[in-house]
């Protein structure tokens, strides 16, 4: 499944979220860097990038979480 990724401009700005980054997808709009984050990964389970296991994902949702809220 082939994923939109608008180039930033500020035409941007006129998402109907009103946010940047957003991404656009069959079933709707994302915003947000983690949850675009989860929806790139999941069209690729085999590449684990939110781990395989529990303690893999919870470690990995532990610094999405750190980067979200002291980085952005």
């Amino acid at each position: 499944q082939e994923i939109s990724v608008p180039s930033f401009d500020p035409s941007a700005l006129a998402s109907p979220l009103k946010k940047v980054p957003y991404l656009e997808t069959p079933k709707g709009i994302l915003s947000g860097s983690y949850t675009q984050a989860r929806f790139v990964a999941g069209h690729n389970r085999a590449a684990r990038l939110f781990g395989a296991v529990n303690g893999e994902k919870a470690l990995v949702d532990s610094w999405c979480e750190f980067c979200e809220h002291e980085l952005e």
